[in-house]
């Protein structure tokens, strides 16, 4: 085939092949059983590295970092309920991170205190006003203390537990959310040094926001529309205005939204970014070591993670994808490998797995010449075929500093576009 007809093939084949990312490889899966539900990565045996646990419906299980990002075999810690979300938190203020869940069918949440080693106690247990779908921790009052906040998706209520110290907890207060919460979160949204409440809530497509009335007390709720079905919410700093934005997962508009803070605690209209099929959970960090609050959502009717890239003004990419377990039903972002960089973890329901998805983004990753991406010393069409796989199928392993060859920072037909340049014209592959 004449380099011409060659070129003009590929072209068009970019042209008709949906676009997948390169920050991060193909998932590393650990088999842990159960039907897994929420996942969280945090240093629960103060080693230095990241270990993982999840609540699975059954019990919670816990899974030590080896020190590279690799992790050993799941311990399992019974509860007699059905842990369904989890959290680590300091909760006895100890020094060593708890793990906290909610406990849907039983109505509860659950405290498992750690033992100082990365082992846990049997839980401590502390009824909700209904069903809770999530957990979160934070210090409502100024005590110093970490409180409890769940959201009650049958009853349409969030409950405040107070932290009594020591790890204990007293009779929980509960305050009226919009229609069936999902999640909730805790942030300063209007700056007056109190910690604020926000839950989304699923059925009425909004989120419910409680100003904090400086003890630990909550002003009844202000609604702010969402996308549609916010099974999953984030309080970040995205536009680094000093103020926190909120960010939701919209399972029934496929769809992250963003709604942008006022400066004084109230929210702008959503603005919404299209994901994949079902986005049933964010996580919000900065996957790309630019400075900015990026997004990550799982997809689960997708078997995929989206990626969205902040513009650095909080607005965002269009979304980049990456292959997950199966049926994913949660993500969290931490450098698992010890690398500098944020990995993702997420856990599958249908492959009943833990997996860990390296990012590519440290160019201590690939030391080499751009463009050489199989490494044997030379730029060619074996490294063109790996690319192309690596942009448009989401396959094989593509460290973003040898392969965008445009340096835009992330992965792009263009990056197809300028190696084939390299090949038939003899452009250089830098930037």
């Amino acid at each position: 085939m004449r380099p011409q007809v060659f070129v003009l093939a590929v072209l068009l084949w970019v042209l008709a092949t949906p676009v997948w990312g390169q920050l991060f490889a193909r998932p590393e899966e650990y088999v842990v059983g159960g039907n897994p539900f929420s996942v969280v990565a945090a240093d629960l045996d103060r080693d230095g590295d990241f270990d993982l646990a999840l609540a699975d419906g059954l019990f919670v299980a816990v899974l030590k970092n080896k020190g590279d990002g690799n992790f050993a075999p799941p311990v399992d810690y019974g509860s007699g309920s059905n842990p369904v979300f989890i959290i680590a938190a300091d909760v006895d203020a100890d020094g060593d991170l708890d793990l906290v869940t909610a406990d849907y069918i039983n109505m509860a949440v659950l405290i498992f205190k750690n033992g100082g080693d990365g082992t846990f106690d049997a839980p401590l247990r502390y009824a909700t006003n209904g069903n809770p779908f999530s957990v979160f921790a934070a210090d409502l009052d100024g005590d110093g203390d970490l409180d409890l906040i769940t959201a009650n998706f049958s009853t349409s209520t969030v409950s405040v537990f107070k932290n009594l110290g020591g790890g204990t907890f007293g009779n929980r207060t509960d305050y009226a959310t919009n229609d069936h919460p999902y999640s909730v979160v805790a942030a300063d949204f209007d700056r007056d040094g109190h910690l604020d409440l926000a839950a989304g809530n699923a059925n009425s497509s909004d989120i419910s926001i409680f100003k904090n009335l400086g003890n630990g007390a909550f002003a009844s709720k202000i609604d702010y529309r969402s996308g549609s079905e916010p099974l999953s919410i984030a309080a970040v700093d995205l536009d680094n205005d000093g103020d926190f934005d909120l960010v939701s997962a919209n399972e029934g508009y496929n769809s992250v939204s963003v709604l942008k803070n006022n400066g004084d605690g109230t929210f702008a209209p959503n603005v919404d970014y299209a994901a994949q099929i079902f986005p049933h959970a964010l996580h919000v960090a900065d996957l790309n070591d630019d400075g900015r609050q990026d997004v990550a959502a799982v997809n689960w009717f997708s078997n995929s993670v989206s990626v969205f890239l902040n513009r650095g003004d909080g607005s965002f990419s269009p979304q980049q994808v990456f292959a997950a377990d199966s049926v994913p039903y949660s993500v969290f972002a931490a450098d698992l490998d010890a690398d500098g960089d944020l990995d993702l973890a997420t856990v599958g329901q249908g492959s009943k797995t833990i997996s860990v998805l390296r990012n590519l983004t440290r160019t201590d990753h690939c030391p080499g010449r751009p463009g050489d991406l199989n490494a044997d010393g030379a730029v060619s069409f074996a490294d063109l075929v790996l690319l192309m796989d690596c942009v448009f199928q989401a396959q094989g392993a593509c460290p973003t500093c040898l392969a965008d060859l445009t340096c835009d920072g992330e992965l792009s037909p263009s990056d197809v576009a300028a190696l084939l340049a390299v090949l038939f014209w003899g452009q250089s592959t830098g930037c």
